[in-house]
């Protein structure tokens, strides 16, 4: 079943020195419980894409030119500000941030802010917003039943001594528990759908990894799809199911994982595997520089650097193609 469909998305910021165009016709689809990596160079749109479902971006210099973000059958771009709030973000739909201290109150306790999410997102009935609304709701913290619904979920992400945790603060943790704890209150609602934005960027490899692992076993447990941006190919090939890439705002390629990794079919795809240092020694660079977004290149935007461009590359942009079982890729010329 297909939790997120988006199709032919376009995204536009409009600054001083020109219009940006950040996404141009993307399209891309998430089933129940797959988790989708979505690849590229920092500044190609990933992050973009994220804000873009969840109806964050900007409204005083983004706009949607075009396209539809289909979630459980709805079109997001669609629904009122007041649906989006009340039933699709924090609770069908959840974040994990780059960087957990920034998105954490350093002033209120971890459990206290756990607590939060339990009493807003959780609770079906009225529940008055804003910072009057969270105080309210902070009053008496820890009642019996909540204080051990959140040291519950604290030891599913294996905090350690989870019953004294709830009484930190951000900074008393280090990076890759507040992160852990992120994810907890990411799953808490069950979503459908999770939006991962670069989770393991901020935490050294080791301590990533574990946050990579603690992710793929929760949302297979709860059947929960995730968008899982990163710049990362190693990440990604670890936790993805499927892998999508896309550069300067425009999709190359779409494949399930081993056969991403086994066949890339796009020029941009196998230049970026390329790239990346291996045991031989030497790293390989794709010539030319990203384009800018204010006036990209017509046609395909990596043309201009593609060793096997043709005239046509130029003068249009490839149509989706699927071109092995599963395996698409935006190409006229494709390795294969």
């Amino acid at each position: 079943m297909v939790v997120l469909d988006i199709k032919n998305l376009t995204v536009v910021y409009h600054t001083d020195q020109g219009i940006v165009e950040a996404l141009d016709g993307i399209n891309f689809s998430i089933r129940r419980g797959e988790i989708v990596g979505l690849v590229g160079e920092s500044g190609c749109g990933k992050s973009t894409m994220g804000k873009t479902i969840l109806r964050v971006l900007p409204e005083s210099s983004a706009e949607v030119v075009s396209g539809s973000i289909h979630f459980q059958g709805k079109n997001l771009l669609e629904l009122g500000e007041k649906e989006m709030n009340d039933r699709v973000r924090g609770r069908s739909i959840t974040l994990i941030p780059q960087d957990p201290f920034v998105s954490f109150n350093p002033v209120f306790s971890i459990g206290t802010q756990m607590l939060d999410i339990m009493k807003y997102k959780l609770f079906e009935g009225p529940v008055t917003r804003g910072e009057e609304g969270f105080f309210r709701r902070c009053l008496h913290p820890f009642s019996g039943e909540m204080k051990s619904q959140v040291i519950q979920m604290l030891k599913r992400v294996q905090i350690p001594s989870s019953d004294q945790a709830i009484y930190k603060y951000p900074h008393e943790m280090s990076g890759g528990q507040r992160q852990r704890v992120m994810i907890a209150m990411a799953v808490a609602p069950q979503p459908s759908l999770i939006i991962a934005d670069e989770p393991t960027t901020a935490l050294d490899a080791t301590i990533g990894a574990q946050v990579v692992e603690l992710l793929k076993d929760l949302t297979r447990q709860f059947q929960t799809s995730v968008l899982f941006i990163t710049h990362d190919l190693g990440v990604a090939y670890e936790i993805c199911d499927r892998v999508t890439v896309m550069y300067a705002g425009q999709m190359m390629e779409s494949a399930p994982t081993d056969s991403f990794f086994m066949k890339q079919c796009h020029p941009y795809t196998r230049g970026l595997l390329d790239s990346l240092p291996n045991p031989k020694g030497g790293i390989q660079t794709i010539p030319g520089d990203i384009p800018s977004l204010i006036n990209p290149p017509g046609g395909c935007r990596f043309h201009p650097r593609c060793l096997r461009a043709l005239d046509t590359c130029h003068q249009k942009r490839p149509e989706l193609a699927e071109i092995f079982p599963n395996h698409f890729v935006h190409c006229f010329n494709p390795y294969l």
